[in-house]
């Protein structure tokens, strides 16, 4: 009876242990070449999209981007948050009133 307690917890202590295994570190050249792309390039006039699993310019991206500059902000006049959200196609936001 010992021995099956004693495998139980051993195997229960393996099972809580193991997701801390499953990450590891991101690997250092993919982080150098991201910060040497994006260094090359003015970062004013550059939009990363960063919602997928690695960073990558917009025009590269296979998906939906949109993007709001101050002057758009400031034409719309938005209220709140929410109001400036709704011009942004596929969002739909309302306001709480809290």
């Amino acid at each position: 009876m010992l021995t099956v307690r004693s495998i139980l917890l051993a195997s229960s202590a393996l099972m809580f242990a193991a997701p801390a295994l499953a990450q590891g570190p991101a690997p250092a050249a993919d982080a150098q070449a991201s910060a040497d792309s994006q260094g090359a390039t003015d970062a004013k006039d550059e939009i990363v999209v960063t919602a997928v699993a690695r960073g990558q310019n917009r025009l590269d991206s296979s998906v939906s981007v949109s993007s709001i500059n101050a002057g758009a902000i400031a034409n719309a006049a938005p209220r709140s948050a929410a109001e400036l959200f709704r011009s942004l196609p596929g969002i739909r936001s309302e306001s709480s009133g809290g």
